[in-house]
């Protein structure tokens, strides 16, 4: 049997990595472009910002403060510092602390600056490594780790896979666990119609723009021509069903697989009761809000000595746990009366035996008493 193994098809213009850089690319430059004219005209009519002049003329194009991002502003001082992008924040230089945490103490086995331009995905990695090089010294071993949304992407899970670490980490918002109205035959290696059982066989592997491989999937124009529902399907213009999916899926339904199970469930309670207070208690009582050095290795090692104190806290509040012993007492139940008076005859009869003496007067009078009063207990 032989397989024909086509060619990957990459982009002529790939966008390239110049966060690092002093200037930026042409393409970068466009897409930014692009990027800002979009935010002006969903931001047309909507009420104006702070302005950046002290005229109060709401026509002057400085009525609204300009977007900042790293490809228009950068720090004279400090240029490892970083414009952070995050809904809901301000946009101001930043640094990227990433934390690992043990679940079981709320120990901080490691902690690390970086770039806050940056996505955590992109930080899994080292951290990673340098988490694992932490704790080999010691004899341990990390098995398991558990991470929010933003460390999802394929270069994080295939670290995890080659580090043999079972991860728990949710996949992001445009991860489709199954396509609805087709089904995924994984032998042919092809998508089906349910609705007209049209296949959709594998076409190409492709590059984007932005330096992301996807397989895509596609159906012949003869097959959609006269369908009734190709308006829903695929449009009034499009002459074809296409489905794309990255060349990573299988490591993202591996993923949600595992996050269906129970203890997937257990495991993000414990995380966000794990590293979120210790997060908290970083920024809001070791200092870490601000960043009271320059560059990324002084950051680094303002980050570290945070770290420490927490842990040096931490140690000297440590208490063994004693173990604790539950004692349940019985009640005493008083003895019933024809117990009593079976004790006393056996003590009675075995005095006779023993000695041959006549009873005293006193065991005599209870004898009768006992046998008198409580006689229907025998």
């Amino acid at each position: 049997m032989t397989t024909m193994v086509k060619a990957i098809e990459q982009h002529q213009n790939v966008m390239k990595d110049d966060r690092d850089s002093n200037t930026i690319t042409r393409s970068r430059s466009k897409s930014t472009e692009e990027h800002h004219q979009w935010k002006a005209e969903q931001y047309k009519g909507m009420p104006k910002g702070k302005a950046l002049s002290k005229t109060n003329d709401d026509d002057n194009d400085n009525a609204r403060p300009k977007f900042v991002s790293n490809h228009s502003h950068y720090s004279t001082t400090d240029r490892d510092a970083r414009v952070s992008v995050k809904p809901g924040k301000p946009r101001q230089l930043n640094y990227s602390m990433q934390t690992a945490v043990d679940i079981g103490s709320h120990v901080i086995t490691n902690i690390e600056a970086h770039l806050a331009d940056r996505r955590d995905s992109e930080c899994l990695s080292q951290v990673l490594h340098n988490t694992i090089a932490n704790l080999s010294k010691h004899d341990l071993q990390v098995e398991e780790i558990a991470c929010d949304t933003g460390y999802s992407s394929s270069k994080a899970l295939q670290a995890c896979v080659d580090q043999n670490i079972k991860a728990f980490i949710p996949n992001f918002g445009q991860y489709k666990p199954f396509r609805e109205g087709f089904t995924y035959d994984k032998e042919s290696d092809r998508y089906t119609c349910t609705a007209k059982g049209v296949h959709l066989p594998y076409k190409k592997t492709y590059g984007d723009k932005k330096g992301y491989y996807r397989r895509q999937y596609r159906s012949s124009a003869k097959d959609c021509g006269g369908c009734p529902l190709r308006t829903t399907c695929i449009g009034g213009s499009a002459d074809y069903k296409k489905i794309e999916d990255t060349v990573d899926k299988h490591l993202y339904d591996e993923m949600h697989q595992r996050l269906q199970t129970p203890y997937a469930a257990k495991m993000k309670k414990l995380r966000q009761a794990t590293v979120e207070p210790v997060l908290g208690t970083l920024i809001n009582f070791m200092g870490i809000r601000r960043i009271w050095t320059r560059g990324l290795a002084s950051a680094n090692k303002f980050m570290l000595g945070a770290a420490i104190a927490y842990n040096l806290k931490k140690w000297l509040n440590y208490s063994e746990q004693k173990r604790q012993s539950a004692v349940i007492v019985m009640k005493k139940e008083p003895k019933r009366p024809s117990f009593r008076f079976l004790n006393i005859w056996a003590l009675i009869q075995s005095h006779k035996a023993k000695n041959h003496k006549p009873l005293l007067p006193a065991a005599r009078m209870l004898m009768h008493k006992l046998k008198t009063n409580y006689s229907y207990f025998l």
